[in-house]
């Protein structure tokens, strides 16, 4: 404490002294740096829109991955339609090939409520709108499997709604952060989500979580500026806008309505804060618009309750009871699935610094010095929402394949880790523009490497359009062949007739009596080798035993190695299990074998 200061406090033991008191600590221990105004300035636009080139960059590289040589599929490719087994996000037919079977059908129910229905009628619109179906006929595909519906373009097509989505991510984030901490803390923020591993491969599917999550981004962002708003007309309109957005999450993904928690909180304080009729009238009818908004996305749950509430009641199950579909050496307890889910948050999606800073920020709303009462109203908002979704929807029987549950929280979690970043900038014993790159590098580095590893991944070739290039070259039409364990060989039954064992490997072994040639697709002991924590040893060792017994019985051709990258080994990494299986080709009889040398 300052001489001055001791002086004082002598002189006068009371105001003075405490005064005095306060004053060296702010000193000492300066709070987190407060934003002077939260509105957006040019720096901040141009910030914006850095950040948005960069995180599109990220998610545009590789976007078009998953196609495949036409000639090589003449039973498919003339009409339209791709090859069931197309090397692309298992799921993301259901998005693409649904739109497509009700535009051929002069359909509007979609018959499928696994997801909520917003994606599939945005496609539908899409497509009839530029065009995409013109040649389609339902001649050929009736009677198919709903996977071959759609060709690879429509595809890249509508993975533009996930690309919308991450923008809608990085852009939210960076205002809210900046709201809450700063044009730092929206840097940091804005940056992570660039960043981070899980939505940048993710921005690559066409599945619905991108887009809900930006959907997320905005309601939260949109809630806390009304929290904030000093006038009442843009305090209603900005509340309006966060249900608004609510609804459209809901609509796109059933677990992005955990937003609401969040939007409705806020709607509550607004009631306490400005009781009159005209707050309760402007809440009110927010709210309502929610579920408005949710049935106007997906408007035949309504219509059709009995499917919505069984493929709701199935999906639910899947990941919180029954496991359905998965094999049981991949089902764990709730607490364990919890526990993998927030560890995987640590090493992959976000980063330990980013998880660190977060919780650091959460520890400085609640001790709220110097603060103001909305920013630490609206850290321990943002924690609570992120605490709650964690403790009800990530509890999970089958944590291997459920990265997506984790995902929703990410950007919240980067908008919190930038809100602590300043607080430590200002304690590192270096320059102030030094700790700032210090600080924001640290955050970024973790989860930078291991999106520019996939992203890398993304723009090369898939295993499979390598030995589909060598089968066409080396063997003749007419060959038959095997194809053993999921991820396998597309291959045209109008030029190789095959038959497919999925989900597990065969039991019996096939004969070179009505077998020429044999594909092991590797995706299957892939997913359970590395899922060694939670599976059997007698399982492990039963998939080297399933691969030796192969190069027992049948003659090696030809093999491509899966790639490892960074964190591809990883038990729930779901971009090293959907994409790049190790392949190998064996022949099962001695004209086979002789043909290929």
């Amino acid at each position: 404490m300052s001489r001055v200061c001791a002086l004082a406090a002598r002189s006068s033991p009371g105001t003075t002294a405490r005064r005095c008191a306060r004053r060296w600590w702010a000193r000492r221990f300066p709070p987190c740096p407060q934003p002077t105004s939260w509105r957006m300035r040019r720096i901040d636009w141009l910030a914006v829109t850095l950040l948005l080139l960069f995180a599109a960059a990220l998610r545009i590289a590789g976007l078009s991955y998953g196609g495949l040589n036409p000639d090589y599929f003449p039973s498919y490719a003339p009409y339209g339609m791709a090859h069931e087994q197309l090397p692309i996000h298992p799921d993301a037919y259901v998005m693409v090939a649904t739109p497509v079977n009700m535009a051929l059908r002069n359909w509007l129910d979609p018959n499928f409520f696994e997801y909520p229905s917003f994606i599939i009628n945005a496609n539908l619109i899409l497509f009839e709108l530029t065009g995409s179906l013109e040649g389609y006929s339902l001649a050929e595909r009736d009677g198919l499997t709903l996977r071959v519906y759609a060709e690879h373009r429509l595809y890249v097509v509508a993975r533009i709604w996930s690309l919308v989505g991450g923008m809608l991510q990085v852009a939210c984030a960076y205002a809210l952060a900046r709201l809450l901490g700063g044009r730092y803390a929206a840097l940091c923020s804005g940056l992570l989500i660039a960043v981070s591993y899980t939505l940048a491969q993710h921005g690559h599917y066409m599945k619905p979580g991108p887009l809900a999550l930006g959907w997320m981004m905005l309601a939260a962002w949109a809630a806390l500026m009304a929290l904030h708003a000093s006038g009442a007309r843009s305090r209603w309109r900005l509340y309006l806008l966060a249900c608004l957005a609510t609804g459209l999450a809901a609509t796109t993904r059933y677990n992005a309505a955990a937003v609401g928690l969040l939007v409705g909180a806020v709607g509550l304080i607004l009631l306490w804060r400005h009781r009159s009729w005209l707050a309760w009238r402007g809440v009110f009818a927010a709210w309502l618009s929610i579920p408005v908004v949710f049935l106007a996305g997906s408007p035949y749950i309504l219509r059709d309750f009995a499917g919505f509430w069984r493929d709701f009641s199935y999906i639910i199950g899947q990941y919180t009871t029954t496991g359905a579909n998965v094999p049981d050496h991949f089902l764990v307890d709730h607490l364990t699935g919890l526990a993998y889910l927030i560890l995987y948050i640590f090493l992959y999606e976000i980063g330990i610094p980013a998880m660190c800073l977060a919780g650091l920020a959460v520890a400085l709303c609640w001790r709220g010095r110097r603060m103001s009462s909305n920013t630490r109203l609206s850290g321990l908002l943002i924690a609570g929402l992120v605490a709650a979704y964690a403790l009800v929807a990530m509890p999970t029987v089958r944590p291997g394949h459920s990265d997506n549950l984790a995902m929703l929280i990410v950007p919240f979690l980067a908008v919190l880790a930038g809100f602590g970043a300043p607080w430590l900038v200002e304690r590192l014993p270096t320059s102030q523009s030094l700790s700032r790159l210090a600080v924001l590098l640290l955050l970024i580095i973790q989860p930078l490497a291991l999106t520019l590893a996939v992203m890398f991944v993304f723009t090369q070739p898939d295993t499979r359009h390598a030995m589909l290039d060598w089968v066409h070259e080396r063997i003749e039409p007419g060959a038959r062949f095997f194809l053993n364990g999921t991820r396998n060989l597309p291959l045209d039954e109008a030029i190789y007739p095959n038959t497919q064992q999925f989900v597990v490997y065969t039991p019996e072994m096939p004969s070179g009596d009505d077998y020429d040639y044999l594909v092991y697709s590797d995706a299957t002991a892939f997913d359970i080798l590395r899922s060694w924590q939670i599976v059997p040893q007698a399982v492990i060792q039963q998939q080297h035993d399933i691969l030796a017994a192969h190069d027992a019985a049948y003659t090696r051709l030809h093999s491509i190695e899966r790639p490892i990258w960074l964190g591809s080994e990883a038990m729930m990494n779901t971009a090293s299990y959907y994409h790049n299986p190790g392949l190998i080709l064996y022949c099962l009889n001695e004209v086979a074998c002789a043909a290929v040398q």
